[in-house]
């Protein structure tokens, strides 16, 4: 099994998750934001006024992976939904190949710590 590690910005509000990507440079491989909600939901996500294409992993309470979309293409208006407390997006092609139930203790701490609790 390989890990990757993600270097990650955290949008925390309802405002920076609306934001999101848009107006930011490209991502450089390990690098991404996480989207964390105020708990587990339907959240959609497009992306629309992002330059660049992305990967998206919805992330839920049970800290795995549901579902990974890869290559949603710049500027793709299309609404892509998903269960999920987090979605990580990452650079396009990323997370190529990943398996839909990956373990994500990594993110889930970072989550926590963004969210004020204490890491486990």
């Amino acid at each position: 099994m390989s890990v990757a590690s993600f270097d990650v910005q955290v949008a925390r509000t309802e405002s920076e998750r609306a934001t999101g990507l848009m107006g930011q440079p490209p991502l450089s491989p390990g690098e991404g934001l996480l989207l964390v909600f105020p708990g587990p939901s339907e959240v959609c996500l497009t992306n629309a006024g992002v330059d660049f294409a992305i990967d998206a992993l919805f992330i839920g309470e049970d800290e795995r992976v549901g579902s990974v979309l890869v290559g949603i293409a710049a500027n793709d208006p299309t609404p892509r939904c998903g269960r999920a407390l987090m979605v990580l997006e990452v650079a396009a092609e990323a997370v190529a190949g990943a398996s839909s139930v990956v373990t994500v203790a990594a993110v889930m701490a970072v989550a926590k710590k963004a969210a004020g609790k204490t890491a486990v």
